[in-house]
């Protein structure tokens, strides 16, 4: 489902834009991770049902263990500017896109736990 919506709201491919809120690594792809992860660990930590805010999640989650607090803040960096980026557009009214590069920091960060946590590798599952 993820990717349908990348494929329909995100840069296009041949484009050297990262759309910040829409593209892999993007802020959407924050939004996600913390909802996921609330979905998944609540059973057992359910202080992570207290807040519906990612900031608070992400603190939340390295409270109870779940991520480590460099992780969090990483992504915490990550998300706030991000959601600086577009509340700036907002305000422009244009649309929050940044050369590739601007960037690059946050989206590794945000990808690599996407795929730690969203897209074990094959190998895991042998």
């Amino acid at each position: 489902m993820r990717h349908k919506m990348r494929e329909h709201l995100g840069s296009k491919a041949a484009s050297n834009t990262f759309n910040v809120k829409h593209d892999a690594g993007g802020m959407v792809d924050i939004e996600f991770l913390c909802q996921y992860a609330v979905l998944a660990l609540a059973h057992q930590t359910p202080e992570l049902l207290t807040y519906s805010d990612n900031i608070r999640i992400l603190e939340s989650l390295t409270e109870s263990g779940h991520l480590p607090a460099e992780e969090a803040e990483r992504l915490r960096e990550a998300y706030l500017a991000y959601r600086s980026a577009t509340h700036r557009a907002a305000l422009t009214g244009q649309k929050a896109l940044s050369d590739g590069e601007e960037f690059r920091a946050h989206r590794d960060i945000v990808t690599a736990l996407w795929q730690r946590f969203l897209e074990p590798s094959t190998a895991d599952n042998s």
